[in-house]
C-alpha cells in the first residue's frame, strides 16, 4: 500500500505546522500495518495557503498529488482532517470523487473517515460542511473583533500608511523620518498646482522611495492625496474583501478576491483617532483640486497608442492631454518617464497631431511605392487575421456565457451562490452585449470582403481624413510597430522591411 500524505497549514493558523501533520500521519500509517508504506516523494505540503481564499485546484502540492494519482503512483491518500483538505464542501467532494475515480483509498485521521467503508460519503459530506461552517464562523469573529478595535481608534490591517507607524497601544503615530515628505506632497499639489505625475518625477529625481521601497508613481501620489488618514481620521469597513469563484477563468473553481463596497451605515469612522500629518486647510484645498481633476479627466482616443513604443527603454508611449482656456494640447510620452521621471528614461515627449500626421503621410507615400499587388496581399492577410481574431473572441464569449448560465441555474437552488446571483446576471448581460457586438463586426467584415483592392487603394490617398476608428483600422493593418528614439521614428510596416526615418524639427 503506497501511502501519500497531504498536509496544509493556512496563513492564519501557523501554530499547527505541516511537519506535525506529516509526523502524525506517518505514525497513523505505521499502526495500520507493515505493508502500509509512506514514501518520501509522496508527501505533499501546501504551507501558508488559505483554503478559504485559494482554490484547491490552484494549490501546488494538490496539483502534484493529482498528477501522482493519474500516474498510478499511489494507493492511499492520508490527511489529518477534512478541514486541511478544503474549507468548501463542493471542493472537498470534488477532490474525493477524483481520487476515488482513480481507484485510490482516502482516509482522514480526525474524522476516522475511510472511503473503503460502506455509506461513508454521507459522513464525509457532513464533516466537510462543518469545516466550511467553522471557516465562516472564524471570519465573522475576526471581522467583529477588527470592528471593535477600529472603534477605539486603533489601526486595523497590515502595513500602516506612509508617514505613520503603529505605536505600542495600536494607534498610529507620526514617523518623524517620513512625515515631512507627506506634507511636501500635499503642499506641492494644493499650493503650487503641480500634478501627481510631476510630483512623482520630482521625488524620483531626488532618489525618494515609497515606504515599500519602490519608486513613486502617479498612482502612489494620488493615493496619498485621497487618504483621509492624514487628517487624523480612521475609516474602517468601507469595503469588504470577498472571495468569489471566477467563472470566466479556464481553471475550474478558481477563486479571486473582490472588493465590495459597504453601506455607509456599516462604516466605522473615528475622527481624531491619531495625530494629523497635514493641516486641515491644506487637505481641503487638495481635495477640491482632486475633485476637479477627476471631473476633467480626458477620454480622447489616440491613434498611435498600442503600436508606438519608446526606443530608449522599450516601454509603450502613452498619450497625454493638457488643456488651456483656448485649446487642448495632445502629446505622446514614454510611460516610464511619465511614472518615474527623467532619470528613468530620457526620451522626450512628442506632439501628437504632428506625429500622427507624419505617420499617415509616410504610410501613404510607402503604399504608393509598393503598389496594388503588395497592397492586395496585405489586405488579404489582414482580413484572415481579423476573421480569426473575431472567431476566437466569439468562442471565448460563448464559453464564458455557458459557464455563467450554469452558475445562474445553480444559484436558484444553492444558498452559497444565491448572494452572487445579481452579479452573475449582470455579467451575462455584459457578455451578451459583447457577443452581439462581435456578430456586428462579423457582418462588417463580410461586407468589407466585397470591396475590391482598387477601391481600397483609392481611399488611401489621404488616410488621415477617415474617421478615427477607421484610421486606427488602417494603421494596424499596414504598420506593425512604431519606435521613437530621440527625434528618430522607426516604422516597421507589415509589407516591407523597416528603415530609420528622421523626424523633422517641426514635430
Amino acid at each position: 500500500m503506497r501511502c501519500a500524505i497531504y498536509a496544509r497549514v493556512s496563513t492564519d493558523r501557523q501554530g499547527e505546522s505541516v511537519d506535525h501533520q506529516v509526523s502524525l500521519l506517518r505514525e497513523f500509517a505505521k499502526r495500520k500495518g507493515a505493508d502500509w508504506e509512506v514514501l518520501d516523494h509522496l508527501i505533499f505540503e501546501d504551507e501558508g495557503i488559505s483554503a478559504t481564499k485559494t482554490s484547491i485546484w490552484t494549490r501546488p502540492a494538490m496539483r502534484r498529488l493529482m498528477e501522482a494519482a493519474e500516474k498510478s503512483e499511489v494507493d492511499v491518500v492520508l490527511f489529518k482532517g477534512i478541514s486541511r483538505l478544503a474549507r468548501n464542501t463542493q471542493e472537498a467532494l470534488d477532490v474525493l470523487d477524483r481520487l476515488r475515480a482513480r481507484g485510490l483509498r482516502v482516509l482522514s485521521y480526525e474524522e476516522s473517515y475511510d472511503s473503503a467503508k460502506e455509506n461513508s460519503n454521507f459522513m464525509f459530506t457532513m464533516h466537510a460542511a462543518i469545516a466550511e461552517y467553522e471557516a465562516e464562523k472564524i471570519g465573522v469573529r475576526v471581522r467583529l473583533g477588527n470592528k471593535e478595535k477600529a472603534k477605539s481608534g486603533r489601526w486595523v490591517g497590515g502595513t500602516p500608511p506612509d508617514g505613520y507607524r503603529v505605536g505600542s497601544d495600536g494607534h498610529l503615530v507620526p514617523d518623524e523620518a517620513r512625515a515631512p515628505l507627506i506634507h511636501a506632497i500635499f503642499s506641492r499639489y494644493a499650493l503650487d498646482g503641480v500634478s501627481c505625475a510631476a510630483i512623482a518625477r520630482e521625488l524620483n529625481a531626488r532618489g525618494e522611495k515609497t515606504s515599500a521601497g519602490n519608486p513613486f508613481s502617479q498612482t502612489a501620489v494620488a493615493r496619498i492625496l485621497d487618504n483621509e488618514v492624514y487628517a487624523g481620521h480612521l475609516i474602517y469597513n468601507r469595503r469588504t474583501d470577498r472571495t468569489v469563484r471566477d467563472y470566466d477563468s479556464d481553471v475550474p473553481g478558481k477563486k479571486k478576491e473582490r472588493r465590495m463596497p459597504n453601506a455607509r451605515t456599516d462604516w466605522v469612522v473615528v475622527h481624531g483617532a491619531h495625530p494629523s500629518l497635514v493641516p486641515q486647510g491644506l487637505i481641503q484645498m487638495a481635495q477640491m483640486r482632486r475633485g476637479r481633476a477627476r471631473r476633467q479627466a480626458p477620454r480622447t482616443r489616440h491613434l498611435l497608442t498600442g503600436i508606438l513604443a519608446c526606443g530608449c527603454c522599450h516601454a509603450p508611449m502613452i498619450a497625454q492631454v493638457k488643456r488651456s482656456k483656448k485649446r487642448i494640447y495632445r502629446y505622446y510620452v514614454c510611460r516610464t518617464y511619465h511614472h518615474a521621471g527623467r532619470r528613468a528614461c530620457a526620451q522626450a515627449s512628442v506632439p501628437a497631431e504632428a506625429l500622427e500626421s507624419y505617420v499617415f503621410t509616410r504610410l501613404s507615400e510607402r503604399l504608393r511605392e509598393v503598389g496594388i499587388p503588395a497592397l492586395a496581399q496585405v489586405v488579404k492577410s489582414a482580413r484572415v487575421k481579423e476573421s480569426e481574431r473575431i472567431k476566437r473572441a466569439r468562442e471565448r464569449v460563448d464559453a464564458q456565457l455557458a459557464r455563467l448560465t450554469e452558475a445562474w441555474i445553480a444559484a436558484q437552488t444553492d444558498d452559497v451562490l444565491a448572494s452572487q446571483a445579481a452579479s452573475i446576471r449582470t455579467r451575462i448581460a455584459r457578455l451578451t452585449a459583447e457577443r452581439d457586438a462581435l456578430f456586428a463586426r462579423m457582418a462588417q467584415d463580410e461586407a468589407r470582403r466585397d470591396e475590391s483592392v482598387h477601391e481600397i487603394y483609392a481611399r488611401l490617398v489621404d488616410l488621415a481624413q477617415d474617421e478615427p476608428a477607421m484610421s486606427r483600422y488602417w494603421l494596424r493593418m499596414f504598420i506593425a510597430s512604431l519606435v521613437m528614439r530621440d527625434r528618430t521614428l522607426l516604422i516597421q510596416y507589415t509589407f516591407s522591411s523597416s528603415g530609420d526615418t528622421p523626424i523633422h524639427g517641426n514635430v
